[in-house]
Parts: structure tokens; sequence; C-alpha cells
């Protein structure tokens, strides 16, 4: 009976995890996050699957001793973590509460090798963000200081983590009442900033159709993190705005800790926070992201004309911990914007290319100088189909399936394998 009864047990639990594996939706990838409380908060990573599995959490550096690591920033090529660590508050939180704006140094660590790695310290600060070129060898990182005053600085990191430079590239903002949270986007064109109780934008170039030195009021709120395309803007009160709009109710989210994935399809929250323990453990839950426009439902970082409430988390998320804070997602997928290494002439001609995404096809229109090979994949990184161009105007890909409405990566390799331009199109 016994036997009977372990063997039913073994054979219920195999079929709950298949269900579960099956119906969690998650990309290939990893996500960071700081797990426990106080100045035992330790940084720790586990890994994603597309077929619904997770790896064990596994620490990723050892943490501070006079606090918690906290602010976990995944650079956009998935092989840097930046944070914050603690230096112990005054008035003994550990770290628990953000609003300890000058008591914290911002560290880096290596994201691809054994685990605990070592980390880096790169400078005194605060709420660290990569620069858009945080694919490349040569990362930049922006970080903020408000110790002796409120600024943005950035550095550059190169692949073996040594630390460059340190400019000021920001102040803060003239606007009236307290003010906190700063962080610069990723395209260096503006930064976000908490003044009294709203979350305001304060814009350094054209971006977005704001103009250069305008500041603009997004939201109620406080805490902003900005998407890596630069256009969006999610902060506490569960809100997200479409940077130079007002911001609308997020469903799913958490009052402050978020973080998306380099890729704009994935986004994490932490489920709770006091408003003097921002930091403390909560559960965390990964969703995928899309937008509901007027052709259905569209990746987020589409161009078009989208509002902030077409901002759509679906599904209903997985659960990453059930005691952490500070998350961030990276997904395993190629670069999702054009690039030229080294430039050539066929990778020129094919920037150039006219490309046309059919349900059934891929057409391009272009006289590439050499022979050049051609791919797709979604944005999962999961191959549709490839073919080679040898010459003519001309080329056309037939696919073995029907492509969903959506976005996909086309990959141009030349002959040598040496150049190489990805281009994201949506159909």
């Amino acid at each position: 009976m016994l036997k009977n009864y372990l063997l039913i047990s073994v054979v219920i639990g195999i079929f709950v995890y298949a269900i579960t594996s099956i119906a969690a939706e998650m990309p290939d990838g990893f996500a960071v996050w700081s797990e426990g409380n106080s100045t035992a908060r330790t940084i720790m990573m586990r890994t994603l699957k597309s077929d619904g599995t997770m790896g064990t959490p596994v620490k990723v550096v050892e943490k501070g001793n006079k606090g918690g690591d906290i602010s976990n920033q995944i650079s956009f090529d998935g092989k840097w973590l930046a944070f914050a660590r603690s230096l112990g508050a005054n008035s003994g939180h550990g770290g628990d509460d953000y609003h300890d704006w000058a008591k914290w140094d911002v560290y880096i660590a290596r994201l691809d090798g054994n685990y605990p790695t070592t980390a880096i310290k790169v400078g005194h600060g605060y709420w660290p963000s990569w620069g858009e070129d945080s694919y490349n060898a040569k990362k930049t990182l922006y970080f903020s200081t408000q110790d002796p005053k409120w600024t943005i600085s950035k550095v550059t990191i190169d692949e073996n983590g040594l630390v460059e430079g340190s400019t000021e590239v920001a102040a803060l903002p003239k606007i009236s009442g307290y003010k906190g949270h700063m962080m610069m986007a990723p395209n260096g064109k503006f930064m976000a900033c908490r003044a009294v109780q709203s979350v305001y934008l304060e814009f350094f170039e054209d971006w977005m159709g704001q103009k250069a030195g305008s500041t603009i009021e997004i939201a109620g709120g406080c805490h902003p993190s900005i998407c890596a395309d630069s256009r969006w803007v999610i902060h506490a009160g569960s809100t997200v705005a479409r940077v130079g709009q007002k911001g609308t109710k997020l469903a799913k989210s958490g009052p402050y800790h978020f973080g998306t994935s380099q890729d704009l399809g994935w986004f994490v929250t932490q489920i709770g926070g006091g408003a003097r323990s921002q930091n403390n453990a909560h559960k965390i839950y990964l969703h995928p992201v899309k937008i509901k426009g007027e052709e259905g439902n569209k990746h987020f970082n589409d161009e078009g004309s989208f509002s902030s409430g077409d901002f759509v988390p679906y599904g209903n998320g997985v659960l990453l911990t059930s005691g952490g804070s500070s998350p961030d997602v990276h997904v395993n997928i190629d670069h999702p914007t054009p690039v030229i290494k080294p430039a050539g002439k066929t990778l020129m001609s094919a920037m150039n290319a006219k490309i046309e995404l059919m349900p059934h096809r891929l057409i391009v229109t272009k006289n590439f100088s050499e022979p050049t090979h051609v791919s797709v994949f979604d944005l999962v990184g999961k191959q549709i189909g490839a073919f080679n161009i040898e010459q003519g105007l001309t080329n056309t890909l037939e696919f073995n399936q029907k492509l969903s409405n959506g976005f996909y990566y086309i990959r141009f390799n030349s002959a040598s394998g040496q150049n190489i331009v990805r281009k994201m199109v949506g159909r």
C-alpha cells in the first residue's frame, strides 16, 4: 500500500511539474535579484529556459559587510552586472531604505564566469544604468551621486572590468521641492528623477517630441526605471509612461522594484515594499510584455504611435523568488539593433535593403556586391529560416510555417563571415 501511494505521489508530482513547465512562459536567459533583508541582502542569479524550467539560484558575489547590495542592472550583452552596495545607514536600516541617498558605492561584477565572482568598485554613487553601447566590449556606465552634490556621472568599462574616466554629465533639475533618485537613460538624452511626489524627465537632447533643455512631469510616484530603448519609464505607483506622455497604471506590477530585458519583451517586478523599507524582500515575478495596438498585440519596442495605456503585461507570471528585491532580467538573443562590424560594402547595402516580411516569405530587394547569408529569428532567438543571396535585385525566402504578427530579427552575414548587420522588422 505504501509503495502504491509513493508511486502515485511520484506520478502526480511529475504530472504537476510537467504542466507547470509547459504553462510557464519564459525566455532563454537569466534573472538577478537581491535576496534577503538588511545586512544579509545578497545578489542571486538563476537561469531561465524557454521550456519553462529554471536553474537553481546561485550567489553572484559575496555581500558587502556593512549592508545589502541592491539596484541591480545587467549590461545589454549580459556579461556584466552593475549594482549599489550599502556603506551602512546611520539610522541602522542596513540598506533597507532607498532614501539613504549618499550611503552607497557602485560596483560591477562579471556574469559570464564562475560564481561567486569578485566585485569591482566603480565609485561613490547610486542608481547605476548602462549605456546603449553596453552590447560592445567597451561600455558606458552611468550612476548618480548625492554627496557632496547631486549629479550623474559616467565611466567606461572595458571587457576586463577596467574602469576608466569619471565625467559629470548631468545635474539635478531645477525643480522646487524634495528630490531624489536620478537615473540616466541608456541613450544619454534624458534623465529621470523624483521631485516632491512625482517623476520628472529632463532632456539634454531632442527626443520623443521633447526639446533639449525641457523638463516634464510624467506621473505621481518615485523610483523610476528606464527601459533599454529609452522610450519607456516604469516607476513606483505601478505606473508606466511612454517618454513624453503621461503615465498610466500598470497591471500586475509591484509598487517599487522593476526591470525589463534588453529586447523589451520581458518584465520583472517585486510585489511589495513599504514607505521606508523599499528594499526589503518580497515575491518577484517575471511577465512577458507586449503592446496592444490597433493591429493587435505587438512587441513594445515598436516605433509606432503607442500610448502608455497600450503597455500590457500578460499571462500569470512566473515566481522567481519569494524573498527578493531589485530584480533585472536578460534574454539570450542577438543584438536587436543594426550594427556594422566592420563596415563593408555588402553590409552597407544590407542596411539600405528593402525588406518585406510576409506570413509565408521574406523578400529582400537589393543588389548585393558579394554573396550574403540571410537568416530570420524570432524574439527568443529561434531560427525561422535562412537562405543565401548570390546576385540579383530581388531574393525570396519561403518559410515552412506561417509567421504571426510581431517582430523578428533579420541577420545579414557576408560570405567571409566577418561582417554582420542585424535589423528588427515587424509585420
